[in-house]
């Protein structure tokens, strides 16, 4: 039953991430549609801008689609997690540190374990 558990989470973060995309990609393609329609009768020229328009502000939705899904593996899959902050400790990154003392403290975090490293990233 393992087997099945791990094959249905599967199905369910496939099934998210189609869903998002979906909602992410959709608004912009139909505004393309309706760029590429209205521009070829020039009497629907209003329509034309406003169909440029609305192509336009739909654009940050299709942007947010690349901000969603990391969000959605971080929170469906705990390897995904545990890759991010081994990630961060190499890179070295703490909460409310400047690159400079950053830079300062890295000799002190020489002596730290990786586990230490990992408890002070994650509280991100």
């Amino acid at each position: 039953t393992e087997m099945r558990r791990k094959y249905k989470r599967t199905v369910q973060l496939v099934i998210a991430v189609v869903v998002v995309f979906l909602i992410c990609f959709l608004p912009t393609n139909i505004a393309v549609v309706a760029v590429l329609v209205t521009k070829q009768n020039t009497t629907y020229y209003k329509k034309y801008l406003a169909a440029v328009n609305i192509f336009y502000n739909t654009l940050f939705v299709t942007y947010l689609n690349s901000v969603i899904d990391p969000v959605i593996y971080y929170f469906s899959n705990s390897a995904f997690k545990d890759a991010l902050r081994k990630a961060l400790v190499h890179l070295n990154l703490r909460s409310g540190k400047s690159a400079a003392s950053q830079d300062d403290e890295q000799g002190e975090s020489q002596g730290q374990t990786l586990d230490q490293q990992t408890i002070s990233v994650s509280h991100l």
